[in-house]
């Protein structure tokens, strides 16, 4: 006869009892009857965690107890008391899963008051936080793995949602068998739970049987299980399994159980030319050991719950298998070593981006890399042309004797990652100062310009119209530097500042910044603040960019981590257009200010110009050098902004003591000097550009303005003044005898005091153009006079002629040329009335030619000879003599009477008498210096003319 077939159901532990009862004879009652069940909540309402349960008694009967009685009730050696009077639940747990179906826990109850009788109850386990099924009475669910070649798909047989079926007891076996849908057996076993399974749909069923039956035989993995199924049915002869008494729980129809794991997965791969596609062929592979996260995906759009993590294989692809279907996001933490840029798509990504195409999104470079949300559908993943990329194969379905999985439509193996190697673009904004389109790294004014901004666009784009890649702004040594750009073909703008507004346009500039040509100017031509210097394309390729041998400039060690990988050759070269002049002047009267026509420029003086590159407040590196104009004016020009000092270094022949300081305003003296002849300086001042005065006024005040530069980006103020050392003098004399000398050993001849003297000066050496008169003094008691602070020049000098002496000298020895430095002679033009000038002819004063020493021996030689006065820088021979018109005489006679007087025809003449005369030279009162003698001629008479004033 055959053996009673159950349907498997929730009624499946009444079936069981009706099977122990027919099958194998079992009593149904018990003395002590237990209600226990497993549970996912504890006392207090207490949640059991993931794979952990709670044991809940609900109620313990003797029906045959006579006494009102308690109950001890233990389970794995805790217990608790029941009382049924007072029938509150016992809660017991929680206990762990013990991963492997039919398990129970056994539940032992003691009636106390009656004797001892005892009640087991066996209460299945149940998994608690896992309900693969989605609530099913048999359910599939998947095993996260990391692994493609293991099938992730698991069922676990239930009597109920979330509860394993209780096994068999007293000598009973219950097996649960997986059959594919070809009718073959897949796996079977004694706990319900079938792991490593494809996607797929299967049939469960549970049978029972005695261990003396030879069930085992038939339920061998690969058979067919149309023998178990038909040794239960009516029909006779159609099984060897007739007459063996068991049992086969399903439903009817059958339990199907779909298995739905869904996977994702591809490559992370390197990108050498950014363009978004994995190209084998072109040398791009696969990253090994990157880390790969795999996320759940909000309702934002935003990784949610970490799902697994794993890393590349040595080929760079990454797998997640075992997946419920759902929205997820794969992130990349950290990018590859020397590939920190997500490839630049040339759309955003999506779900449906291709395979072999990149799916990174990245915010920043360097940062995580993560996919847009991929949506997991059983059954409608990529499979065949749509997945024939690398790492493609990963989810492709498992194919046995007897099925074909549904793995390739349940994996999304398109979501592929690429990583483009960092890139290096920069260099520098430079001065340059001779416009050579070279930065001249020697010249201290050709350093970096600070604060300029630079932008970085695509090639093509238009500077200042287009959006910039990025912007930056050059260090304080002029630098710049774009960094993490992946390769490809860029273009480089330099915005021109205030101070140098006009880019280099010497032989040097390029117009190829591929030549990688480091040092000289890429940019195109500027002429105002704010417009762009653009390069030209510049297109960076991996491992193919400049090394250090040709980036030997300033910036060019900027990328020397990755050199081969950047290119900082780019430069930019702008003119300053700063700068800094004025005049050296004469400050005749030592006031500071240059005013009048005698306070010209000097000519010739070397001027120097240092800066302080090292901000240290000191200028100590010279920049410049150059010599005043016949004007006196010098001008510095290109100059960067910044801190300088102007320095002469040598005070100007006969000017050798510098003016007194007035720095503020144009025509004002601004030199320090620490003695006379020492070098003399500016303050240290700045220049800014647009800041600077405008429209000077004084002389030179120009300069910035006829050289072309801007008006307010030069100081036109800096002047210099000497006092100037030059000088002229010597004397006004009697000249007794009219010879033009003075004769010194004739004591009639000496110094005439109280003349006035003129001093003119005769600015351009021009007979028509009358002298002008700068100065007068008069003479002083030894009739000297002296002109001292002159400036190097042309100069005439006049005397008045004073009563007693009005007629100038006219000797032979009277000299027309002043200029040859004679001493002693009359150098002035004749007079003949009293108030009237005699004038020197032009006397020219150069520094150090003038006489000295014996050529000064003369009166009022010596009077350039004592400091500050240079006796090289003075002429002291323009000598005024005048012929003194005051005379004694009269007559020797005989005094016959004695009566002191001519009186009588007896007093006569006396011839022949020598009659001295004699001066009081030294003003003491007696005359004791013999000046004259004369004979007295026939009629007695003697006469002394062109005596001086003075007492005789």
């Amino acid at each position: 006869m055959k053996n009673n077939f159950s349907l498997f159901s929730s009624n499946w532990g009444a079936f069981l009892f009706l099977f122990f009862a027919l099958c194998l004879g079992q009593p149904l009652a018990a003395q002590v009857s237990i209600t226990a069940s497993a549970s996912c909540t504890g006392a207090a309402g207490v949640a059991a965690t993931e794979n952990t349960y709670f044991i809940e008694v609900t109620n313990v009967t003797n029906p045959t107890g006579a006494l009102p009685t308690t109950f001890q009730v233990s389970i794995a050696g805790v217990t608790l008391t029941f009382d049924p009077a007072n029938p509150s639940p016992l809660i017991f747990g929680p206990y762990s899963h013990s991963g492997v179906g039919g398990a129970v826990q056994v539940v032992e109850a003691l009636d106390v008051a009656n004797g001892g009788p005892l009640g087991f109850e066996e209460v299945p386990e149940i998994l608690c936080g896992v309900r693969p099924d989605g609530g099913q009475a048999s359910g599939g669910f998947c095993m996260l793995t990391t692994d493609p070649s293991v099938p992730s798909g698991a069922i676990l047989a239930q009597s109920a949602p979330g509860t394993f079926m209780a096994g068999g007891t007293s000598g009973q076996v219950q097996a649960y068998v997986l059959v594919d849908a070809a009718g073959f057996i897949v796996q079977s076993n004694l706990t319900g739970l079938f792991t490593g399974l494809p996607s797929d749909v299967f049939q469960v069923y549970a049978v029972n049987y005695r261990d003396t039956e030879p069930l085992d035989e038939f339920l061998i993995p690969g058979e067919a299980f149309a023998p178990v199924l038909d040794g239960v049915n009516a029909t006779q002869g159609d099984s060897p399994l007739d007459g063996a008494c068991y049992t086969v729980c399903n439903t009817d129809p059958p339990i199907t159980v779909p298995v739905n794991c869904m996977s994702i997965g591809s490559t992370v791969f390197t990108d050498l030319d950014d363009d978004a596609m994995f190209e084998p062929g072109a040398g791009e592979l696969g990253i090994g050991g990157i880390t790969v996260q795999l996320y759940t995906a909000s309702l934002a759009g935003t990784p949610d719950v970490l799902v697994g993590t794993t890393t590349t294989t040595p080929a760079g692809d990454y797998f997640f298998g075992g997946l419920p279907e759902g929205m997820y996001i794969v992130v990349i933490p950290s990018t590859p070593t020397g590939f920190p840029l997500s490839s630049t798509d040339p759309v955003a990504p999506t779900d449906a981006t291709g395979d072999d195409m990149d799916s990174g999104i990245q915010l920043l470079p360097g940062g995580s890399v993560s996919s847009p949300v991929i949506t997991l559908t059983a059954q409608t993943e990529p499979v065949g042309p749509d997945e024939a990329g690398q790492g493609s194969t990963q989810d492709d379905n498992v194919v046995t004797a007897t099925s074909t999985s549904d793995d390739d439509a349940n994996g999304d193996m398109t979501v592929d990652f690429g990583f483009a190697p960092a890139m290096s673009l920069g260099s520098t904004v430079f001065y340059d100062v001779d416009n050579s389109g070279d930065q001249d790294l020697a010249n201290p004014l050709e350093g970096g310009i600070a604060g300029i901004t630079v932008e970085l666009y695509a090639a093509g784009d238009v500077p200042g119209t287009d959006t910039p890649i990025a912007s930056t702004m050059t260090d304080a040594e002029g630098n710049y530097l774009f960094e993490n750009l992946p390769p490809g073909s860029y273009l480089v703008a330099a915005v021109a500042g205030t101070e140098a507004p006009i880019s280099s346009t010497g032989a040097a500039v390029s117009t190829d910044p591929n030549d990688d040509v480091d040092g000289n100017s890429d940019g195109s031509a500027t002429t105002t603040a704010g417009q762009y210097a653009s390069s030209g394309t510049v297109t960076l390729t991996y491992n193919m960019e400049p090394g250090m041998a040709a980036e030997t400039f300033q910036g060019g060690s900027q990328d020397d981590a990755d050199d081969i990988n950047g290119n900082m050759t780019v430069d930019f070269g702008f003119v300053p257009t700063g700068s800094v002049g004025s005049t050296v002047f004469y400050d005749m009267n030592d006031d500071g200010i240059q005013a009048g026509p005698s306070e010209v420029g000097i000519p010739g003086v070397t001027v120097q110009l240092f800066a302080d590159l090292d901000n240290n407040g000191s200028a100590e590196t010279l920049v410049g050098t150059t010599t005043t104009d016949n004007e006196g004016n010098y001008f510095f020009g290109n100059l960067p902004d910044g801190d300088y000092q102007l320095v002469i270094p040598t005070a100007p022949g006969g000017a050798e003591l510098s003016s007194t300081t007035t720095p503020t305003g144009e025509g004002n003296d601004n030199g320090i000097q620490g003695a006379a002849g020492a070098p003399t300086t500016s303050p240290v001042f700045t220049l800014t550009a647009g800041i600077q005065p405008t429209d000077e006024p004084g002389q030179g005040g120009d300069q910035d303005v006829d050289a072309g530069f801007p008006d307010a980006n030069g100081n036109m103020t800096y002047d210099f003044g000497f006092v100037p050392m030059m000088s002229i003098g010597s004397t006004v004399f009697y000249d007794a005898d009219n010879s033009g000398d003075q004769d010194l050993a004739n004591p009639l001849e000496y110094g005439i005091a109280g003349v006035t003297v003129n001093l003119y000066f005769d600015a351009d050496n021009n007979p028509a153009t009358a002298p002008v008169l700068i100065e007068t003094t008069t003479t002083d008691a030894d009739g000297n006079y002296f002109f001292g602070n002159l400036a190097p020049g042309n100069y005439q000098v006049g005397a008045i002629a004073l009563a007693g002496s009005p007629v100038s000298s006219t000797g032979a020895a009277v000299s027309t040329t002043p200029n040859d430095d004679t001493d002693g002679n009359s150098d002035g033009s004749a007079t003949t009335a009293t108030g009237q000038e005699s004038l020197s002819g032009v006397v020219t004063l150069v520094p150090g030619t003038e006489p000295q020493g014996g050529d000064e021996a003369g009166q009022g030689g010596e009077q350039d000879d004592t400091a500050p006065q240079t006796d090289g820088n003075g002429n002291m021979t323009v000598d005024f003599g005048f012929i003194p018109t005051n005379s004694v005489g009269s007559t020797v006679f005989y005094d016959m009477n004695g009566n002191g007087q001519q009186d009588g025809p007896n007093d006569v003449a006396a011839p022949g008498v020598v009659v001295e005369l004699y001066v009081d030279a030294d003003g003491d009162g007696t005359p004791e210096t013999l000046v004259g003698s004369d004979v007295t001629d026939a009629d007695g008479s003697y006469f002394f003319p062109n005596l001086p004033n003075g007492t005789y």
